[in-house]
C-alpha cells in the first residue's frame, strides 16, 4: 500500500501556459530521497520540496546564453545559476539536471552539503 500525500498544486508555479511557443508543462524530478525538484520558468528558478511539501531551497537567476555563472570564460558575469526558461529537472545523488529552452543548454549542477555526519553503527 502506498503511503498518503497531500500535496497543494496551488503553491507550485510550474511555468508560463499564456504563450503559445511555451504552452507546455514543466517536467519535474523526484530524486531517491523523495524530495521534489521542480523549474518554475517565469523566475527563472528551480525550487526543491521534500515529501512533505516543505520548500527547502531554490536558486537560480535570469542569464542569457553567455552568461556562465563565473565560470571560466563568462562572458557576462551573472551571480548564481544563470538560466533563461528552465523548464525540466531531474537529479541523482551528486547532480541536478535542467534544461534551459531559451538558452538551449542542459546544466549539471553539482550539489554540495551545507553538513555532513559519521555515526558508528554497532
Amino acid at each position: 500500500m502506498m503511503p498518503s500525500t497531500t500535496f497543494d498544486n496551488s503553491s507550485v508555479h510550474f511555468g508560463a501556459f499564456g504563450h503559445r511557443k511555451f504552452r507546455r508543462s514543466a517536467l519535474f524530478g523526484v530524486d531517491g530521497y523523495g524530495r521534489i525538484y521542480y523549474p518554475t520558468s517565469l523566475s527563472q528558478t528551480v525550487s526543491v520540496m521534500d515529501n512533505e511539501g516543505n520548500p527547502l531551497l531554490s536558486f537560480g537567476t535570469y542569464g542569457n546564453r553567455d552568461s556562465m555563472g563565473g565560470l571560466e570564460g563568462d562572458l557576462t558575469p551573472t551571480p548564481g545559476i544563470p538560466m533563461a526558461y528552465p523548464n525540466s529537472v531531474d537529479a541523482t545523488d551528486n547532480y541536478i539536471y535542467v534544461a534551459d529552452l531559451v538558452n538551449v543548454r542542459l546544466l549539471r549542477i553539482a550539489k554540495t552539503f551545507a553538513a555532513s555526519g559519521e555515526c558508528a553503527v554497532p
